[in-house]
């Protein structure tokens, strides 16, 4: 997925070229698909309390809030709490489908997007860019000017006449809340079956024995001149490539930490890659962008209360 500087830039654009009125919640549908998944991120591949094996359940969980089903559920809770919540819904739902659009022009070894989630488990991508290169976060220099002409452009809230009371709200609100929260629970173990996320293979390799399999956006622990050992959280493996020349080449550069992409042919405990990226250190770039990201978008919504029109 792209950082949320190029999410909102280009929901900046967007909102530019429409002429919305009001962008706030247009740029909060453009980075709410991700909220959940970066939580998931944070607490379950970087905490050292929460190794990656102990956690299937929750990372399968996570998982299928970046769903379009789920994300556009969220827009629906979020804009009753609006003073004109129809019109707010449309423009969050608008700004879901802006992120996933973004999201489905990368190239994804997990296969990308469950898009027809909860009715069907299948993967969805382009297959045309890889968010890890380099050229990437040139991007949000092209996209932050647009984030501040938004920032200072003056446009009119949506108003109601008849603002509904918050008690109603919370009552409206609240089946919605049960549905969002218990739907990915209802189809774990179907997402587990379908190894959404790599969870299945990751916690009960044997079981992909003969199988083809991935590891994305994993670490090298150990290398030497004809295999390498990845690290996914806690859990280790082998790989041996047997891919092309060029893949040949992008493994003899490669070296101890690097964070790298792989597909191939698990057998013995092995996997005979076929396929090796290197992803650049973009994605820890990444993360940086995205908090200035968001912190633009808190910014954007207390400045909003503070106009006079």
């Amino acid at each position: 997925m792209p950082d949320w500087v190029v999410h909102l830039g280009a929901a900046s654009l967007i909102g530019r070229v429409c002429r919305f009125r009001d962008i706030r919640w247009f740029f909060l549908g453009a980075v709410l698909p991700d909220l959940l998944a970066v939580m998931s991120m944070v607490f379950l591949d970087f905490s050292p309390v929460s190794p990656f094996p102990g956690t299937p359940v929750a990372r399968t969980y996570f998982r299928l809030l970046h769903t379009p089903f789920m994300a556009i559920l969220a827009a629906v809770i979020f804009s009753f709490f609006s003073s004109c919540y129809l019109k707010s819904a449309g423009l969050t739902v608008c700004g879901v489908l802006s992120h996933f659009a973004l999201d489905l022009l990368q190239k994804s070894a997990s296969g990308g997007i469950a898009l027809f989630f909860p009715f069907s488990f299948s993967l969805f991508s382009t297959q045309i860019i890889y968010y890890t290169k380099p050229f990437i976060p040139l991007t949000a220099v092209f996209f932050l000017p647009l984030l501040i002409h938004s920032f200072l452009c003056k446009r009119k809230p949506y108003e109601q006449k008849i603002p509904l009371q918050i008690t109603k709200r919370i009552i409206l609100v609240f089946p919605f809340l049960v549905v969002f929260i218990l739907t990915p629970w209802f189809f774990l173990e179907k997402a587990y079956e379908a190894n959404i996320e790599n969870v299945r293979f990751i916690t009960r390799p044997a079981e992909y024995d003969g199988l083809p399999v991935y590891l994305s956006v994993s670490k090298v622990a150990a290398i030497d001149d004809v295999k390498m050992t990845v690290r996914e959280g806690t859990a280790d493996f082998k790989i041996k490539p047997v891919c092309s020349p060029l893949y040949s080449r992008v493994f003899k550069k490669l070296k101890k930490d690097d964070w790298i992409t792989v597909k191939g042919m698990y057998k013995d405990g092995i996997i005979y890659a076929e396929y090796i990226h290197k992803d650049s250190p973009y994605y820890q770039i990444k993360i940086i962008l995205s908090l200035i990201g968001m912190t633009c978008v808190i910014l954007y919504w207390f400045y909003y209360f503070k106009k006079k029109y």
